[in-house]
């Protein structure tokens, strides 16, 4: 992951004012509170 930098903090406030803009083939998932990939269970078990 060479493209990662430090936020400025107006970005941080973005962040988490909202829902954060994860890479490609991932999604917010909000119980977790972190980027997942696609097709994972968010903070959910399913059989």
């Amino acid at each position: 992951m060479k493209n990662l930098r430090k936020l400025s903090k107006r970005e941080l406030k973005t962040v988490q004012g909202g829902i954060p803009m994860c890479l490609a083939g991932y999604f917010w998932c909000s119980l977790e509170r972190k980027c997942i990939p696609v097709g994972s269970p968010c903070g959910l078990i399913i059989d």
